[in-house]
């Protein structure tokens, strides 16, 4: 289950403790294999997981909805308007 990795798709510029290279997490990745049926790799994507697994079910989905609707409001103010 991946969470943000510093990539051009995902637009994210620099590495955090919460956010890896992609290199990184795909080290986590490739030694997580065989282990589970579904594996969180990354040792701060774990934190992350564990947090939002552990809140009320209507919480996260809030929380992702409301993420969601900002990145696409943001998405389209930069995208140029067309006549």
């Amino acid at each position: 289950m991946p969470y943000f990795v510093v990539s051009k798709l995902s637009k994210i510029r620099k590495a955090s403790l919460a956010t890896p290279t992609a290199t990184n997490f795909a080290k986590s990745a490739v030694a997580a294999i065989g282990y589970e049926a579904t594996v969180v790799p990354y040792w701060s994507h774990k934190i992350q997981h564990f947090v939002f697994t552990s809140l009320p079910d209507f919480v996260g989905k809030w929380y992702l909805l409301s993420f969601h609707i900002d990145l696409r409001k943001r998405a389209l103010a930069k995208k140029p308007k067309q006549t």
